[in-house]
Parts: C-alpha cells; structure tokens; sequence
C-alpha cells in the first residue's frame, strides 16, 4: 500500500489541490447565491458555465502536477481558473440588477469572488511545492540562443 501511495503521490496532491480550491469557489459561488428565490435563464446558463468550469478543473491540475515545464498544461489551469473566476464575478451583477430574483433588497456580496482565481494558483505552493514552481514560478531557461 505505501509503494502504491507513493507511485501517485503527484497524482493525490493534485486532488488535493483540487478539492481546496474547488472548495474554495464553491464557498463564493455559494455566499453570492444566497440572496437568490428565483432564478432565470442567465443566472442558470451562468452557474451551469462555472459548473463545467469546477468539473473540469481536476484535469489541468493533474496536467501541471505531471508535467511541471509545459507551458500549454499551465495556460490551461490558470485559463480555467481565470473563466471559474469571471464566472462568479458575473453572477453579483446578474442578481444584482434583477430584483425579481431576491426577497431582500440588499445585492450578493461581490467580496466572495475578489481572489477566487489568485486563490487557486496561492494554493499550489500548501499541496505541493512543485506545484507552486510549475504554476506561479515557472524555472527560467538560460539565456542564449534558442
């Protein structure tokens, strides 16, 4: 069992990264749609865009924890990270403008969403710290030709 583990030991961190920043959008997604009774048809097509978003996040997190130095693996989790987070960014204003979708007159909180995405690549370095290399930091290549 500890051979196993340590086998998928980049593969586990990355769940790992995952969950927390998974966690992390939910818990905004959640605060900005608690003002809701309603919904329409803009607020669904938004949730269920941010919902794809937050399904597929595990794959480019595993990409970027398997392969540290490919650039296309890190465009593509911090891509998915920045559309989760406009996502969210959205769903405030959307509600916000649309009394008919609330019982208060009070908007969402917009503070929830401020982050969200800086939050996920933050995280990278707590899981693992090749994480946090191969995302925020990437190793610089000796000058010279190319």
């Amino acid at each position: 069992m500890a051979d196993l583990l340590r086998e998928h030991a980049a593969d586990i961190l990355a769940f790992l990264l995952s969950f927390t920043v998974i966690a992390r959008l939910w818990l905004a997604q959640h605060s900005i749609v608690s003002v809701l009774v309603r919904q329409n048809p803009l607020v669904v097509g938004l949730l269920l865009a941010w919902t794809l978003t937050i399904v597929f996040l595990p794959f480019p997190t595993t990409l970027v924890a398997g392969t540290s130095n490919d650039g296309l693996a890190k465009l593509l989790y911090i891509g998915t990270m920045t559309m989760s987070s406009a996502l969210l960014a959205l769903l405030p204003r959307v509600i916000g403008r649309d009394r008919s979708l609330r019982d208060t007159d009070a908007g969402p909180d917009v503070l929830p969403t401020a982050g969200t995405t800086s939050a996920g690549l933050e995280q990278a370095p707590v899981v693992d710290p090749r994480l946090h290399r191969a995302v925020i930091r990437p190793a610089r290549r000796p000058a010279g030709p190319r």
